[in-house]
């Protein structure tokens, strides 16, 4: 490859790692390579960084865990926010919150290549160590506010990613969005619903910037779904399962997340759920499969019927969702809230030190 370097910083911000990165990424992010591993070749050169890859394995994931981690030694760490940064992440592991690649950013950023310049203005360092990469952000502990069996819901066919709602401790209810929308590529390829990763008791969300008193409530905030598969006294060791975004709902959203938890009752309660609960341990037969059917039609009854009597839901529902034709899908929610239950998130301290795999 033949790069032209833009002009270097100079004075102090030459001797910090936010102002390195933003010149490489900016020299790297419009190129290509034949050979996807000497990537990592090209950007030893233009950082100046002593590595000697002839010990190095020949390919892209092993070569760029050694970049990350020389950049990081050189200049005491790494910007922190950059484990935000929404493209292909490394398949290592203790790596898999570090950019794969640099190239060809235009195509995995929603912000474009420009807005990814930012992520390396960070004056916050985060740290590689033996597990992963040490950060500070604040965050939630996601769990289900009332612990829950199984039930028929988990055969119901609904978009599981529609609208996944908690309320914090502060009383607050937080939607969050997944940034890969299409859940038949989640299934594809293996991935879990943001729904399920809740109901495991391990999920927590980490969150770009902190809420404060004061703070818009139309306030958009790059967040991560992730497991916490061990913690001490100060630190919660976790692996990222999804990027997302945060907001904090609006009175319209409340109302229809409230009514659609009391309807998931309604329809708990029901008979035609108390049958297919019995039907479960054959969950082949004809009359499970009935039953379920029955169970649908039942959701969407008493959607229905909600959204006729009760004022104010039908308007709530279609300023949340998308307009009056969101008005039929609502049962689909109220099927979720059958399935799921409701969820809470324990906020985290801002200073929350997370080490991500």
């Amino acid at each position: 490859m033949n790069f032209v370097v833009p002009g270097q910083p100079t004075g102090e911000d030459w001797h910090k790692v936010g102002a390195q990165l933003r010149r490489i990424d900016t020299a790297l992010q419009n190129r290509s390579t034949t050979v996807e591993a000497d990537e990592p070749l090209c950007m030893a050169t233009l950082l100046d960084l002593n590595i000697d890859f002839r010990s190095v394995p020949e390919t892209l994931n092993a070569r760029m865990c050694h970049i990350w981690t020389s950049v990081a030694a050189k200049y005491g760490g790494l910007p922190q926010q950059m484990i935000f940064l929404e493209h292909s992440k490394l398949k290592v592991r203790g790596f898999q919150w570090a950019p794969e690649s640099l190239l060809h950013a235009s195509g995995n950023d929603r912000f474009g290549p420009h807005a990814r310049l930012s992520f390396w203005s960070d004056s916050e360092l985060g740290q590689i160590n033996r597990r992963g990469f040490l950060v500070e952000y604040p965050g939630f502990k996601l769990e289900r506010s009332h612990p829950m069996g199984r039930n028929p819901g988990e055969t119901l066919r609904v978009p599981l990613e529609f609208q996944v709602a908690f309320t914090a401790n502060n009383g607050i209810l937080y939607q969050i969005g997944r940034i890969e929308t299409n859940a038949s590529e989640i299934v594809k390829d293996g991935r879990q619903f943001i729904h399920d990763l809740i109901c495991q008791g391990s999920c927590a969300l980490v969150a770009k910037e902190p809420w404060t008193k004061g703070s818009p409530k139309e306030l958009v905030v790059q967040a991560l779904i992730v497991d916490i598969m061990e913690a001490d006294s100060c630190i919660l060791y976790s692996r990222i399962r999804c990027h997302v975004i945060l907001i904090e709902a609006l009175p319209s959203m409340r109302l229809a997340v409230m009514h659609a938890e009391r309807l998931g009752q309604v329809l708990r309660e029901a008979p035609t759920s108390k049958r297919a609960i019995e039907l479960m341990s054959n969950e082949q037969s004809a009359e499970y499969i009935v039953a379920v059917a029955a169970l649908q039609a039942k959701a969407k009854e008493i959607a229905g019927d909600a959204l006729e009597n009760v004022p104010g839901l039908s308007d709530a529902v279609s300023d949340s969702f998308g307009g009056d034709e969101a008005l039929g899908g609502y049962w689909t929610f109220v099927t979720l809230a059958y399935r799921y239950g409701s969820f809470k998130g324990t906020a985290l301290p801002r200073s929350q030190k997370w080490c991500l795999e």
